[in-house]
């Protein structure tokens, strides 16, 4: 029986989707666009409520507020009326109040928790009040948790939340076949005139509590100063679809000016809608962060068959190469040694399946739905 034919036969439950939707396109977004896309594919009624949205980017299925997006906001607009029977939050403790009273109405709720800092600053950041109400979530049991990682997974339990309610469940999902979009013609013209091309993303300039740049665009840059003598064609692309943090923007390229490099740099702040296409066309793909979760763009550009440097800050997949964090040195010999080896990296990822995580996904809506025989449309 194939996969389809599986699932048709399983009782479906109805879902709203909680968190944040494209643009702009991060690692949560995405991930949150791709589940409501398979679902879909499978006719299973689903919602997504999010961020306010351009008014361009409304689609059939999609309910953005219209102001700030917080529990505050989305209960008193959709919440009281929302009949789904399982309610899935993504990426936040301050969702707790909202999942309290979806509970209290009778529905089921999932947790997702996309970053490793769950138990640091992503619980720092909910008021007391919402840690409260956490705390008393956490053993419900109509309340179930994916981690994107075993490290979140760790510092889940350490939260006080039992482990046998705990699934981990990797962030990435592939696109639908058919559904890529071209990139934009500047981002061509920068990809036929360079080579090697290295590519990172942010879904926004974040600077952490020291001033230190998190995605590490700084240690990019200082790579491309140091391999343009042994590759005098590279070019660096940094796709960042918003740039929250000007002066830093300012002075990140104040430092390609320095380091004579603003030929070889592209920032691509346009929304790209299938990413993925600029990893396809990329030589390596960096993940130079100092925190991460399970990074959904580390797994979709080794899906693609692209070799990934990575920082060594959370558990990558296999075949990754990894750098000391926060290291200029280490990333520019990483990325030397693979540039130098390229076509035996490339061969190595032959074959190797990056796992699809919507199937677990899926069977967990499932094991979820059985627990109550009362379904409801979304």
């Amino acid at each position: 029986m194939g996969f389809m034919e599986k699932h048709k036969v399983i009782s479906q439950p109805s879902l709203a989707l909680i968190g944040p939707y494209p643009p702009p396109y991060g690692g949560v977004s995405v991930h949150m666009k791709r589940l409501h896309q398979r679902l879909g594919s499978l006719n299973i009624p689903a919602r997504v409520y999010c961020q306010p949205l351009q008014k361009n980017c409304h689609q059939a299925g999609i309910f953005p507020t219209s102001i700030k997006f917080s529990w505050k906001t989305w209960l008193p607009i959709y919440g009281w009326r929302c009949s789904a029977s399982i309610i899935h939050f993504h990426d936040g403790w301050y969702w707790s109040p909202a999942a309290l009273a979806m509970l209290f109405w009778g529905r089921k709720v999932v947790f997702t928790f996309h970053n490793q800092e769950v138990g640091g600053a992503k619980w720092q950041d909910a008021s007391l009040f919402e840690q409260l109400i956490s705390k008393w979530l956490f053993r419900h049991p109509r309340v179930w948790w994916v981690a994107v990682s075993q490290e979140v997974e760790r510092q889940l339990i350490q939260k006080g939340v039992p482990k046998s309610r705990i699934s981990v469940i990797p962030a990435y999902i592939p696109p639908l076949s058919g559904s890529a979009q071209d990139l934009p013609k500047y981002v061509y013209d920068f990809l036929r005139v360079h080579s090697p091309v290295v590519s990172t993303y942010a879904w926004k300039l974040t600077l952490d509590a020291q001033g230190v740049d998190v995605y590490g665009f700084d240690l990019c840059v200082e790579m491309i100063q140091s391999l343009k003598e042994k590759f005098p064609g590279i070019g660096l692309v940094i796709s960042l679809p918003q740039i929250a943090n000007p002066k830093y923007f300012r002075k990140l390229n104040e430092s390609i000016m320095d380091y004579g490099i603003q030929g070889q740099v592209l920032f691509v702040t346009d929304p790209l809608d299938d990413i993925y296409k600029l990893w396809q066309a990329s030589d390596v793909f960096v993940r130079a962060t100092n925190t991460d979760g399970d990074a959904l763009t580390v797994r979709e550009a080794l899906s693609a068959g692209v070799p990934v440097v990575a920082s060594n800050v959370s558990l990558r997949p296999a075949n990754t190469v990894l750098f000391k964090s926060r290291d200029a040195s280490a990333l520019s010999v990483a990325v030397r040694q693979v540039l130098e080896n390229h076509i035996s990296y490339v061969q190595s990822l032959q074959g190797k399946k990056i796992e699809d995580n919507f199937p677990a996904l899926l069977e967990l809506y499932q094991t979820i739905s059985k627990s109550h025989n009362q379904l409801s449309r979304a």
